[in-house]
């Protein structure tokens, strides 16, 4: 089916209805330099791409779409993707198997963010193969990294896979991991053998060297909501089950999957270098409210999704057949929000109500709320 059929199909038109009716939303989330009507056709794009998306849950391809005009970034698989999963739902007392929609950043769009900063000299991430000469090391001057590919890479052996941020003001960051790193990490994954460890498996890996990177960095707070957009893509459900005493248990799902694959900063902090010998006491007010600008947003984010439910699901099915899935997802949203609260004040994280345990997602998304970042 060429693109002209495509475009005609009655799925993407009603999609694109559908688009034109948020573009006021997505207005006030896009960055000056990209405009609503740019963000609608790389929107439509994505979906006549990819029949999976017309088929999808319409809620969940919206507040996907939302997700990345707040990051600034372009659904269009080089800054990020779309990307359908299957998901479990309670439909009338029956679960019930449908596709969902997550936003999920693709490292160009993370390095666009990373320059943004204005601190960046050169951010870079890379696959040392066989035969490649490199190097990193730490000693007096800071952190370096060497790579020089072989001319005959022998690309059946991936030695390492790595990421580095260069300062404008100096100072170097590198960090590094072995392929068996980045396989604990995927095998966490609740998808680990479908999606995107399976299509971009180089991007996972990517993505995952530079996010254990990103704690040391300065500006470490400004791009972790980036980061946390993955945080779908694992077993939080599963963290239920951890019975390491609570003082002792890693907070985010970033530092669970460093302690999973038994890394550490190769600096020997946790703490980026310009920040040594700082009171960290006297700045962690300012700290604390800066962490709750990504909240607010996913506050709003959920009540637009709430107004928009239903007719997003007739635009879809054309009728009412059923338990909306869009309750479901409420239903997920309130229950990250009871987490956050939950952990405010100061709750065991054992203490999961009775209501949300009965049902996976809901155990999951108190879980994600209870240990998101900035409580």
């Amino acid at each position: 089916m060429n693109d002209v059929a495509i475009s005609n199909d009655p799925k993407v038109q009603t999609l694109r209805q559908q688009i034109e009716q948020r573009l006021e939303s997505f207005a006030e989330a896009l960055p000056s330099h990209i405009t609503p009507e740019q963000f609608k056709a790389v929107l439509v794009r994505a979906a006549m791409g990819d029949p999976n998306l017309l088929l999808a849950d319409r809620v969940s391809f919206f507040e996907a779409a939302l997700a990345a005009a707040i990051d600034g970034l372009m659904p269009d698989k080089k800054e990020g993707a779309m990307v359908v999963y299957n998901t479990k739902i309670k439909d009338g007392g029956k679960d019930v198997w449908i596709k969902k929609v997550q936003w999920m950043p693709m490292i160009r769009g993370i390095f666009n963010k990373v320059y943004n900063t204005g601190l960046v000299k050169s951010a870079t991430v890379g696959i040392v193969y066989g035969g490649d000469q490199f190097r990193a090391w730490v000693d007096d001057d800071g952190e370096h990294l060497f790579h020089e590919e072989a001319e005959d890479q022998d690309r059946k052996l991936i030695r390492r896979i790595y990421a580095q941020v260069v300062m404008k003001a100096g100072g170097c960051y590198v960090d590094t991991m072995r392929t068996d790193d980045i396989e604990k990490v995927r095998q966490s994954s609740k998808n680990k053998d479908s999606g995107p460890w399976v299509d971009w498996w180089e991007e996972m890996a990517f993505k995952t060297v530079f996010r254990h990177l990103s704690k040391r960095l300065p500006f470490s707070r400004e791009i972790a909501p980036l980061l946390d957009r993955d945080n779908f893509l694992y077993d939080l459900a599963g963290q239920a089950r951890d019975i390491t005493p609570a003082a002792n248990r890693p907070r985010g799902i970033a530092n669970r999957l460093d302690a999973l694959v038994g890394i550490a900063d190769q600096s020997g902090s946790q703490m980026p270098m310009e920040k040594l010998g700082e009171n960290e006491k006297e700045k962690q007010p300012a700290r604390r409210q800066e962490s709750r600008k990504p909240t607010e947003r996913r506050q709003q984010d959920d009540r637009q999704r709430d107004d928009r439910r239903d007719d997003d699901r007739r635009g879809e099915s054309g009728g009412d057949d059923g338990r909306d899935t869009g309750d479901a997802a409420a239903d997920e949203a309130a229950a990250y929000r009871a987490g956050r609260d939950a952990r405010a004040k100061e709750m065991s994280r054992k203490a999961i109500p009775a209501e949300y345990k009965k049902d996976e997602a809901l155990t999951a998304a108190w879980l994600e709320g209870f240990d998101a970042e900035g409580n």
